[in-house]
C-alpha cells in the first residue's frame, strides 16, 4: 500500500468487516498514516462504540454502508417511525438498536404483516401474502420476491 501511495496513486481502502475487526482496521490505517483518499468500513462505524473505540482522528471521514439507522425517516404501522422504534428499543433494552437488532425486529414485523394479511397461519397462504406484500416499515419498504428476499429497501451510507 505504501508503494502504491508513494507512486502518487490516489487510494481508497475498503474493509469488509463484521465488528471489532473494523475498529482494528480503522486504527491500523490511522496509526500507519497511510493517507488514503477514502476509507470504507462495514458494520463497525454504524455503532455508537466506533468513535470511542478507535478515537476521533481514526474515525473521522470513515464511510460505511448500512441497511438501517434510526435517523432514516421511515414510517411504520406498528412503531410509527424509525425514531420511535429506536426510542422504544432503548427504553426496553437500555442500549441503542443497531441495524442488526433492527433487522431482527423487521423480520418479526414482516411475519406479523404476512400473517395478518393472510388471515391464517397456513404456511403456503402466509408465504403468498408475503410475496404480494408491499409495505412501509420502520426498517424501510418491504417487498419479497419468490426467493423470499426483501428487495424493497435500499442501502444507505453514513460518514463519521
Amino acid at each position: 500500500v505504501r508503494r502504491i501511495i508513494a507512486n502518487g496513486t490516489r487510494l481508497a481502502l475498503f474493509g469488509i468487516t463484521l465488528g471489532n475487526d473494523g475498529n482494528d482496521f480503522a486504527r491500523y490505517v490511522d496509526e500507519q498514516q497511510l493517507g488514503v483518499e477514502a476509507l470504507f468500513i462495514t458494520v463497525a462505524p454504524t455503532t455508537e462504540a466506533f468513535v470511542p473505540a478507535v478515537g476521533r482522528r481514526a474515525a473521522e471521514y470513515v464511510y460505511s454502508p448500512l441497511q438501517w439507522h434510526n435517523s432514516m425517516q421511515f414510517d411504520d404501522p406498528l412503531f410509527g417511525s424509525s425514531a420511535e422504534y429506536q426510542r422504544v428499543f432503548r427504553e426496553h433494552h437500555n442500549y441503542t438498536a443497531t441495524y442488526t437488532t433492527a433487522s431482527g425486529t423487521a423480520a418479526g414485523v414482516a411475519l406479523h404483516l404476512g400473517v395478518q394479511s393472510a388471515g391464517t397461519l397456513d404456511h403456503a397462504v402466509v408465504m403468498q401474502a408475503l410475496r404480494e406484500m408491499r409495505r412501509d416499515t420502520f426498517f424501510g419498504p418491504m417487498a419479497f420476491n419468490r426467493y423470499q428476499r426483501n428487495y424493497g429497501g435500499a442501502t444507505g451510507t453514513i460518514q463519521v
